[in-house]
């Protein structure tokens, strides 16, 4: 399970990060707070460990993207159809949620609506078919 909780003191800290073990010991304590704050005992006591994640940076983001893609496109050529995208789409996906507040999550999420969901409504009007043999 993930969780944004705590994510703009995250965001807050890095400006001052020192990478060492003694920040990310105060940052993951505050985190630890937040969530113990918002969430009840009995689910506070199931979770084993907390990890804190930093944001991607676009380089992260970028090849993210990619490998997302990648992904869809052998979900969809399964069907049989076969679908290509350029490098100018990978940096336009990576860079329409693209901050420092977003996460991977939105990421996606811009995939699925503009590939998965196009190629979806396409495959049902006709404009996308399957190659046949």
């Amino acid at each position: 399970m993930t969780s944004n909780i705590g994510s703009q003191h995250i965001l807050k800290a890095i400006r001052h990060w020192k990478n060492n073990s003694k920040d990310y010991e105060m940052m993951e304590e505050q985190a630890e707070e937040l969530v113990r704050n918002k969430f009840r005992l009995e689910f506070i006591n199931s979770i084993d460990r907390f990890i804190l994640f930093f944001p991607l940076d676009a380089n992260q983001i970028y090849k993210s993207v990619n490998i997302q893609l990648k992904i869809l496109l052998n979900k969809i050529k399964e069907n049989k159809i076969d679908l290509r995208y350029t490098n100018e789409a990978v940096e336009l996906l990576a860079t329409l949620r693209f901050n420092l507040n977003s996460w991977f999550r939105l990421v996606k999420r811009e995939i699925h609506r503009h590939i998965e969901d196009d190629a979806a409504i396409g495959v049902m009007k006709g404009e996308l078919g399957r190659k046949i043999g």
